[in-house]
């Protein structure tokens, strides 16, 4: 079976290859690499981090250790993410000196794009391009898919809009219905609360792990408002309990192993929502699922993650539009990020 073009490229290269990061990231590569046979000739990290530590058997370096021994005709491969305008930059001139990759694995597993991924998805990746409807959308596909096989940061760089450039596409008014889908620490509902001057209809937030739910809480106490409303519950296809291992990160999500949480279909609530955000760290198609009648009754404005799995970009557009019943603009944008998060569908109901 043929490799897949990132990892073939770099069991091809006759340049020194290195690691940028230590953690679950460089787990990642380095068991990968280990599985091409791709030698690494060294790991480094930013400088504030460099302690000459261990990491699988390497001497964690600075990069300047790294040239100084291998010589600046290197290969780079980054280990981890990064969203900092520091960081983004350090690794945009980074890009300038060297090949850099950054590896696309899914968020929470070591799966990666495999050889056939055109091939295997050829079908769907023209149905959800067809979907797009603008240019800059049809452009951030092509790059993406591009570093998808390639694993070239160069390609996410090209790919880049800033958030705040991103929120009008959804016309974002003063009387919203607002189900923030993964609220975390209230991030989301503070970027609702600037894009509406504060003024909007109601809020309903669902956080499931308990940490991230009392900082929630505490700053939606915080706020002058009254209608908004905390969910102790996960989303998902159908209401019960599911299993969800978290300590209060932005890793929290359900797995096979942890502790049950209460889950809701918001199809359970009959809620009227006119907005929808959802980021529910790779649950999004079961959470879709339990929403179909709220969608298609109210047909609200989305804003949905698409990258907890590789192939995010391209089934879950096509899952929405098949729920929604179509009729909806679908604009594909990714924010600033190394290596492919962030990737976002910002989906609005057309005019009749």
């Amino acid at each position: 079976m043929p490799l897949p073009y990132l990892w073939q490229a770099l069991k091809a290269e006759s340049r020194p290859i290195i690691i940028y990061g230590m953690g679950n990231g460089a787990e990642k590569v380095l068991d990968a690499c280990a599985q091409y046979q791709i030698p690494i000739a060294g790991i480094f990290a930013s400088d504030d981090f460099v302690r000459y530590q261990q990491f699988r058997g390497y001497t964690v370096k600075r990069y300047a250790d790294l040239v100084q021994e291998l010589g600046e005709d290197l290969v780079i491969v980054i280990a981890f993410s990064a969203f900092t305008d520091a960081l983004l930059g350090r690794i945009h001139s980074l890009c300038e000196k060297h090949t850099v990759y950054a590896p696309d694995f899914d968020v929470f597993t070591s799966r990666y794009p495999e050889a056939d991924f055109i091939e295997s998805n050829h079908a769907a990746m023209e149905q959800a391009y067809a979907l797009l409807s603008d240019d800059r959308s049809r452009e951030v596909f092509k790059q993406l898919t591009q570093y998808k096989i390639t694993g070239l940061v160069d390609h996410l760089f090209a790919a880049h809009d800033t958030r705040e450039s991103c929120l009008p596409l959804l016309g974002l008014g003063t009387e919203e219905c607002y189900l923030d889908l993964g609220a975390y620490r209230g991030d989301t509902v503070e970027e609702f609360l600037k894009a509406t001057d504060g003024r909007f209809a109601s809020i309903d937030a669902f956080e499931p792990d308990p940490k991230n739910r009392q900082k929630l809480t505490e700053y939606t106490d915080s706020l002058p408002h009254e209608n908004i409303t905390i969910h102790a519950a996960a989303v998902s296809s159908a209401s019960g309990t599911l299993t969800f291992t978290g300590k209060g990160g932005r890793a929290s999500h359900l797995s096979d192993e942890g502790y049950e949480v209460p889950a809701v279909a918001i199809d359970d609530l009959q809620l009227s929502p006119t907005y929808i955000k959802m980021d529910v760290e790779g649950a999004e198609a079961d959470a879709l699922n339990g929403m179909q009648e709220t969608l298609r009754r109210c047909r609200p404005k989305l804003l949905v993650s698409l990258y907890h799995h590789i192939g995010d970009y391209i089934t879950l557009p096509l899952q929405i539009d098949r729920l929604v019943g179509g009729n909806y603009n679908y604009h594909l944008r990714m924010h600033p990020y190394v290596p492919a998060w962030d990737i976002m569908l910002y989906a609005t109901p057309k005019e009749n």
